[in-house]
Formats: structure tokens, sequence, C-alpha cells
């Protein structure tokens, strides 16, 4: 996971291409793990999403939490382009929330920046210990 982030693959891809394996190789485990984990992480991050960052849906939306939704969406976003069928409410096509956080604070237009705060949470879902 390391190695991946540190090769220049931009995130997107990577995950891309873990999801892509990990459907292609269903008899292999550690690809099982790690797709499972990640399918996790993604409903961690999603839950308070559309409260904590919803940009249109009030006039009260807390600039300070700026880096807090950006690391969300650098999660989400590319884990749902990759698999839409991840999770149900955050891979909703049209969905309003990420559509809206998208529309005022768009990750890919600073790719590389979006790269780095996706390896960061998804390095943590890997150091995280297995749930009990």
């Amino acid at each position: 996971m390391y190695n991946s982030e540190n090769s220049g693959i931009l995130y997107q891809d990577f995950i891309y291409t873990l999801i892509h394996n990990a459907k292609e190789y269903p008899d292999n485990n550690t690809l099982q793990q790690e797709y499972k984990l990640i399918q996790n992480m993604i409903k961690f991050e999603y839950v308070d999403f559309p409260d904590t960052c919803n940009i249109e849906g009030t006039m009260n939306f807390d600039l300070e939490m700026r880096d807090v939704c950006d690391m969300k969406i650098a999660f989400i976003y590319p884990l749902c382009q990759a698999d839409p069928l991840i999770h149900k409410e955050a891979c909703t096509a049209n969905n309003q929330y990420v559509d809206n956080y998208l529309k005022h604070f768009n990750p890919s237009i600073q790719k590389y920046a979006a790269s780095k705060l996706g390896y960061e949470d998804l390095n943590a879902v890997f150091d995280a210990p297995p749930p009990q």
C-alpha cells in the first residue's frame, strides 16, 4: 500500500485497479479482505458527510470543516467512480451532497493533492486493527 502512494500512481487509478482485481479474483482472500476494509471505511466516511459537508443545504457551512470534508471527498469520490455498488447511498448517481461539494471544492482541480488525501485515508484503513 505505502509503495503505491510513493510510486506516483494516482489514488484514483490505484483504487480502480484494486477494486477491479478484487472482483476479477474472488478467491484471492487478501484482495477480498482489502475490499471489505475499504467498504467499511466508505460507510464510516459517508455517515456524517451529508450533515457535515452539506455546502448548499445550510447557510452555516463551517469552513473549519473544509479539511475534514476534503479528506472525505478525496476518499469517497474515487471509490464510487471505481465501483458504484460499493456503497448504496454515497455512490448513488447524482448524489446531491457529493455533487454540491464538488461543485464548490472540486478536488480534481488538484489531482495530486486529492491523491495524497485519498492515500492517507486508505493507509489509515489498513493500519487500523481489524473489527472484532
